[in-house]
């Protein structure tokens, strides 16, 4: 799954219970959670979810 899907729209499509916060996607919400961007093959468990990163990679628009 990307990480930057909108939060609403999992809890709607998946039945998730991410709660709302001061971010719009699941990248903002682990991010907040965790206080740091996860390591790459990192596993973290969150509000009854569990989520590995497999990809990480630097968005520059430069």
């Amino acid at each position: 799954m990307l990480s930057f899907y909108n939060v609403c729209y999992l809890n709607k499509k998946y039945g998730w219970q991410i709660p709302v916060g001061d971010y719009d996607t699941l990248e903002g919400f682990i991010i907040s959670v965790t206080e740091c961007i996860p390591r790459l093959h990192q596993k973290i468990d969150i509000a009854g979810l569990s989520c590995t990163s497999r990809n990480i990679y630097r968005d520059d628009p430069g």
